[in-house]
């Protein structure tokens, strides 16, 4: 098969972007802690990019054109699935709602207690971090944070019906870094918390069994229990730099969450016992580290894990038992780019459970996922232009879709992308 073939079965039928591919190797290069670390694995990066680009731009002038998605309106495109799933359900409808001109990013998205999604977000123009709730019909409402240069952590529904999120002051010279915890009514109504500490760094957040708040401080390398009435209780990780990142309520009445800068996962009780457990040793002195985290529909843990390869390499999905213990699936090869295993994002990021019984998780352009079992499908996820959408966030609805945000990264500035997939039977596309 020709690379003409390969590339026209890679994205089935789909336009293909070589500006696409260059900025998620940019992204993947960023992002790369060994990258940053090691200036000669810069350099092996640098050359393995120069490489591409040169096989992009002979591909781009075989390829030629091709016809884009509509531009307007909601759209709804029915694909196929990347790998066949043993249900039978081979294709997914995409429906992307038009993101106000005025937001220029969208992160974190959850259900709210009026069966809205809510959404952190930035406003470019004047500048500012906002909430945004989204109708299932497409209807956006912006409300402006009161506090000025933040950055918006997790969001998540409080037991008290109000939205709560996180929040930390941009870090300027002569400017100590600041946190807040905040809730928002469904209303409009702000109310935020301070968190008392000067190297704060707040990320998930999440409603823990006990009725309070739970938030992963990655700064002070801390987790933070939080009153619906503002009361903040902090517990410190039993080990420097361990940071934080990811919480959610786990099976067994305890909080669960990732430490990033240990390559852990650690349970915390409601009273602030903290038990932390390694990921598996790889044999590889590349490793992983964690980044998603959610409770599964078989009473297990489910973790994303993250490689170090500055290009790429093999994801992992792993399923931890409440007493300790891993089972590690690797996330298959992409259909993306056949051949350019540099392309694959080095690991999945946010997991959520599904509706169905499967774990949902986000990868590059792809929204997969796994069975319990650890059996896995793969659907890309195309923005309204034909290009691909670089998941950020997603969260599963009662009736079956996952809704997602992310970013036409080919556009500059990058685009925000939000909407809903829904797996649909084979014979229905």
């Amino acid at each position: 098969m020709g690379i003409r073939d390969e590339l026209h079965a890679a994205f089935d039928g789909q336009a293909f972007s070589s500006e696409a591919l260059l900025a998620r190797v940019a992204v993947q290069l960023d992002s790369s802690r060994r990258v940053r670390n090691y200036p000669w694995a810069t350099a092996v990066a640098l050359v393995l990019t120069i490489a591409l680009i040169a096989t992009l731009l002979v591909v781009r002038a075989e390829l030629g054109s091709r016809n884009s998605l509509n531009q307007g309106g909601p759209i709804n495109k029915c694909l196929p699935a990347q790998t066949a799933s043993p249900s039978g359900e081979g294709h997914s409808t995409i429906t992307e709602y038009a993101v106000p001109a005025d937001l220029g990013a969208l992160g974190d998205i959850t259900r709210g207690p009026d069966g809205n999604l809510w959404l952190t977000g930035y406003a470019a123009n004047p500048p500012r971090s906002v909430i945004v709730k989204l109708t299932t019909s497409g209807v956006f409402t912006e409300f402006r944070v009161p506090s000025a240069n933040t950055y918006l952590g997790g969001i998540t529904t409080g037991p008290d019906g109000n939205i709560w999120f996180t929040e930390t002051t941009q870090p300027f010279p002569g400017r100590p870094v600041s946190g807040k915890v905040a809730k928002l009514t469904t209303s409009g109504t702000f109310t935020e918390y301070i968190v008392p500490s000067t190297v704060t760094d707040l990320r998930g957040i999440t409603t823990g069994p006990d009725d309070n708040l739970w938030v992963a401080d990655s700064g002070a390398n801390e987790v933070l229990k939080v009153s619906t009435s503002g009361s903040i209780t902090k517990f410190a990780m039993p080990l420097l730099n361990s940071r934080p990142e990811t919480i959610t309520a786990g099976p067994d009445g305890a909080l669960w969450f990732t430490e990033s800068g240990t390559a852990k996962v650690a349970r915390i009780t409601t009273s602030g016992r903290i038990t932390e457990f390694p990921l598996p040793a790889t044999g590889n002195q590349w490793a992983y580290w964690p980044t998603g985290l959610a409770a599964g529909p078989d009473g297990n843990l489910w973790i994303t894990e993250q490689g170090n390869w500055p290009g790429g390499g093999p994801g992992v999905v792993a399923k931890l038992t409440t007493a300790g213990v891993f089972t590690t699936y690797r996330v298959p090869s992409t259909k993306v780019a056949p051949g350019l295993s540099l392309l694959r994002d080095s690991g999945p990021r946010e997991i959520t459970a599904g509706r169905d019984g499967r774990l949902w998780f986000s990868a590059v352009w792809n929204l997969d996922s796994v069975t319990t079992a650890g059996v896995f499908s793969q659907y890309l996820v195309p923005t309204r232009d034909g290009t691909f959408t670089d998941l950020r966030s997603i969260t599963a609805e009662p009736d079956g879709a996952v809704w997602f945000t992310g970013d036409d990264i080919t556009k500059s500035p990058g685009r925000p992308v939000v909407g809903k997939f829904i797996v649909e039977p084979a014979s229905s596309c």
